[in-house]
């Protein structure tokens, strides 16, 4: 019964990660240093209808500045082992790391722990907004 069980969740977060990302392929740890290094990237955040824009240093600091407030945060980015985009804000404890996976429509989808989190629209090249 446990196995069946374990069986079952395995499927179910498989097919949740599939629709989240709508079966488009993730992308690879290098695919993921190449898309978001020296890029400025646009995004939406799901379920809190939001938008914001993040620019991703080759030094690895990233910065975040929030669309409807101007919230600004600093930070940290890198590329985890498993290929992951990941970030730690200054001042938290907590790493964030997302999953990242090309669409038909050229956006890119960010899941953490199986989960949509957020979808960036487009990347331009360098710090295009001055964060």
């Amino acid at each position: 019964m446990l196995k069946l069980i374990s069986l079952l969740f395995g499927i179910l977060v498989y097919a949740s990660t599939a629709i989240a990302s709508g079966d488009s392929p993730q992308l690879s740890g290098d695919e993921v240093k190449a898309l978001f290094t020296d890029k400025t990237q646009y995004c939406e955040q799901q379920g809190k209808d939001s938008t914001c824009k993040t620019f991703n240093a080759a030094d690895g600091r990233v910065t975040r500045v929030m669309d409807a407030d101007g919230v600004r945060r600093v930070g940290n980015w890198w590329v985890s082992a498993n290929g992951e985009y990941c970030l730690r804000w200054d001042g938290k404890k907590k790493d964030l790391c997302f999953t990242v996976f090309n669409q038909q429509d050229g956006s890119y989808h960010l899941l953490r722990k199986g989960k949509h989190k957020a979808t960036i629209t487009k990347f331009l090249d360098g710090n295009s907004e001055n964060m």
